[in-house]
């Protein structure tokens, strides 16, 4: 009886391991993924036309504002170690909302034993002809979870330089932190 016990549970062993080898196997041939992040953090910027008590743009300064955002996209494998995310995305903005922000980012990131790297260029506030930025992103990713199916689930945070006011680097730029969950 106990060999037989034993032999069983050597067989669904077994089994188990071919069917997770066999789902990494798939999952080495499909180079698409896709990913959902949401975020809150700020933006500091030089907008014209600042609509707040003191009319900010009068001034020559800049506004800061808290963001909710979320961004979706592809996360394309380029090598085992490299991987490829354009994305699109929504800034929120809570203190003033008719200046919340749609964005595009393309991302190259490395991805690491627990997390990854990543760096890219954007778009920010396209949908606002008098304040689109053009941008570069730093990111990074803290790997919290892997799930059986590996779906991973990160904490993550960007920072943005916007290009167009770059002798004024201080007064413009955004950062946020959030997860990033991406669906393999």
């Amino acid at each position: 009886e106990r060999d037989r016990l034993a032999a069983e549970a050597a067989a669904k062993a077994a089994a188990e391991k071919a069917a997770a080898d066999a789902l990494a196997a798939k999952l080495a041939k499909e180079k698409v993924d896709w990913f959902i992040a949401p975020f809150v953090g700020k933006e500091r910027r030089f907008r014209d036309g600042a609509d707040d008590a003191v009319g900010a743009a009068a001034l020559g300064s800049t506004l800061c504002s808290p963001l909710i955002g979320a961004k979706i996209g592809p996360d394309i494998r380029l090598t085992p170690n490299v991987r490829f995310a354009p994305a699109l995305g929504f800034a929120l903005n809570t203190k003033e909302s008719g200046k919340s922000s749609l964005f595009a980012d393309a991302e190259i990131r490395r991805e690491l034993t627990k997390g990854f790297v990543g760096a890219g260029v954007g778009v920010w506030d396209f949908n606002h002809s008098d304040s689109v930025a053009p941008n570069v992103l730093l990111d990074f990713g803290v790997l919290l979870k892997e799930y059986k199916n590996t779906n991973k689930l990160y904490f993550t945070g960007e920072g943005r330089l916007f290009m167009n006011q770059m002798d004024d680097i201080a007064n413009n730029y955004q950062f946020w932190g959030g997860l990033r969950y991406i669906f393999r």
